[in-house]
């Protein structure tokens, strides 16, 4: 069993790009946020993270995370 490290370093671009757009959707400075914020941001974070998983566990895709 080998580790697509391509795979690895997409899907975290991909959660970085979801996290900073949630904490910037918000639209105040993170400083300021509540934790009623937090939660926003994180729920949008996780959901996000839904179609990243089903490309990571899907065998006929490139970037299957597991060879």
């Amino acid at each position: 069993m080998k580790i697509n490290k391509v795979a690895i370093a997409s899907y975290a671009r991909s959660f970085l790009a979801v996290a900073i757009t949630a904490v910037v959707s918000i639209g105040k400075s993170p400083i300021d946020f509540s934790s009623h914020d937090w939660k926003h941001a994180a729920n949008a974070i996780w959901i996000a993270t839904i179609p990243v998983i089903m490309r990571a566990v899907n065998p006929k895709d490139s970037l299957t995370l597991i060879k």
